[in-house]
């Protein structure tokens, strides 16, 4: 899913219009119940990830020598989701990730036996699946601003809200001591 809440109803049109007002990207749709318009945290944070995404995926590909090969988009698209999935499980993700998303080898073997078909195979809107997936995915699960603020990837599940907040009430406690010290002399009792 692209946003929470209510799914609007079919889409008329694919188009969408954009107007970056006060430094905040706005993206609306045209529904058959109206305009719906995309979260700015959301546009600026897919725009951020896109960036990094594409960056990687160059360097993937200077490093694989194929960088100079015209290659479809929808292949790049998918190429760019693998690395990604890659990158999650280099990073111990892969048990923190849905069910339905398959493992990387798994993607690269479905990716590579799409590629040996040719070109034809990634043509068409629906050309670009495990790309689609991928990003649901990181959408859905993924803390958007993990990479820019901490370097690395953080999984942020909905289902886990009480598991979560215990932890968190673990962690307060346990380190009741520290946060004290960096409070200073601010209460720290209720």
């Amino acid at each position: 899913m692209l946003f929470r809440g209510p799914a609007p109803a079919k889409v008329l049109r694919i188009g969408s219009t954009h107007a970056q007002t006060d430094g905040a990207w706005m993206v609306t749709f045209e529904t058959d119940e109206g305009t719906f318009a995309l979260p700015s945290t959301l546009v600026a944070a897919v725009i951020r990830h896109s960036t990094h995404e594409a960056d990687f995926l160059a360097g993937v590909l200077r490093e694989l020598g194929w960088d100079k090969l015209r290659l479809p988009a929808a292949f790049l698209l998918d190429f760019a989701a693998l690395m990604e999935l890659w990158f999650w499980e280099w990073q111990g993700l892969r048990p923190l990730l849905p069910d339905n998303v398959p493992t990387f080898a798994e993607a690269k073997k479905s990716l590579s036996e799409r590629a040996a078909k040719g070109p034809q195979e990634f043509a068409g809107p629906d050309a670009q699946p495990l790309s689609r997936q991928i990003f649901d995915v990181w959408v859905d699960n993924f803390a958007w601003d993990a990479r820019d603020q901490f370097g690395g990837d953080l999984i942020v599940k909905q289902d886990d809200e009480g598991e979560f907040v215990d932890s968190m009430a673990e962690f307060l406690w346990e380190h009741r001591n520290q946060l004290t010290h960096l409070l200073g002399n601010q209460e720290t009792q209720p």
